[in-house]
C-alpha cells in the first residue's frame, strides 16, 4: 500500500533474463516464504497462479547488471495530488542495450514522495517493493542491442472493487524476422492454478489442476 503523503507513482518495466538473474537456477519459494503462500491461499480460499516477487534484483548490482536487458519505462501513473485513474491502458517500447535471453519483465514502482524531489525506484535500489516477474518466454528469446518489444499494459479492477488486475500483450521486434507476439495477464485472486509455465515451474509436484491448499503447502516444503 502507498503512503498517503506520496505525490505521483508509476509502474516500471525492464527487460529481464530470468535465467542469468538466478545464475541458471530454477526459480522456487525461499523456505521462509512458505507460510506466507499458505496464508494468502488460505485468504484466497484456493490455490491460484499469484504474483510472484524477484528477490536479490534491487540490492545487488552485478546482479541488475547482468540481467537486466533494457532501460526501464513507465506505465500505471497514479497521480496522488491529482485524478487518480485506477483503470487504463498504457503503451510503451522497450529497447534492448545488451545481449540475452528475454524471458520477461521485471515490473517495480517508482515513487515521488514530493513534486520535485528524488524519486524511489525499486527496481535499482532497496524497498519493500520488490519487483514483481511478469514471464513471457519459458526459454527465453534471444535478443541484441536495438531490438525492441513494445507492449499494451492494461490495469483494471478486479472484482472485489479494489485491487487490480492486469494484462499485458506486446510483440518482440528482432532484425531479419516477423514481430513474435508475447502475453501475459495476473489477476490479484484468481480460481486458475498452474496454468502458466512459470507457475508449473514454482508448483512442480501439485497432484492435480485443483489441489487443496494443505497440498500445494507441501508441493512448496518438498
Amino acid at each position: 500500500m502507498l503512503d498517503i503523503g506520496t505525490h505521483r507513482g508509476a509502474t516500471t518495466a525492464v527487460a529481464l533474463d530470468l535465467g542469468s538473474a538466478t545464475g541458471g537456477e530454477s526459480p522456487g519459494f525461499p523456505s521462509a516464504t512458505f507460510g506466507f503462500v499458505q496464508e494468502i491461499f488460505v485468504a484466497v480460499g484456493h490455490p491460484f497462479d499469484l504474483r510472484v516477487c524477484l528477490a536479490g534484483l534491487q540490492d545487488v548490482p552485478e546482479v541488475r547488471e547482468r540481467s537486466y536487458l533494457s532501460g526501464a519505462v513507465e506505465v500505471e501513473p497514479l497521480e496522488f495530488n491529482g485524478e487518480l485513474r485506477p483503470e487504463g491502458v498504457d503503451r510503451a517500447e522497450l529497447t534492448f542495450t545488451r545481449p540475452g535471453r528475454f524471458s520477461g519483465l521485471a515490473l517495480g514502482v517508482r515513487l515521488w514522495v514530493a513534486e520535485g524531489g528524488e524519486p524511489i525506484d525499486s527496481l535499482c535500489e532497496w524497498s519493500n517493493w520488490a519487483p514483481v516477474y511478469a514471464a513471457l518466454s519459458e526459454e527465453g528469446l534471444p535478443v541484441r542491442p536495438g531490438d525492441r518489444f513494445t507492449f499494451e499494459f492494461t490495469t483494471t479492477i478486479s472484482d472485489d472493487g479494489v485491487h487490480p488486475d492486469y494484462a499485458l500483450t506486446g510483440g518482440l521486434h528482432r532484425d531479419g524476422g516477423p514481430a513474435v507476439p508475447l502475453r501475459w495477464s495476473s489477476t490479484h485472486h484468481g480460481k486458475g492454478f498452474r496454468e502458466t509455465f512459470f507457475h508449473r515451474r514454482l508448483f512442480p509436484e501439485a497432484r492435480s489442476a485443483s489441489p487443496t491448499t494443505a497440498d500445494t503447502t507441501a508441493t512448496l516444503a518438498r
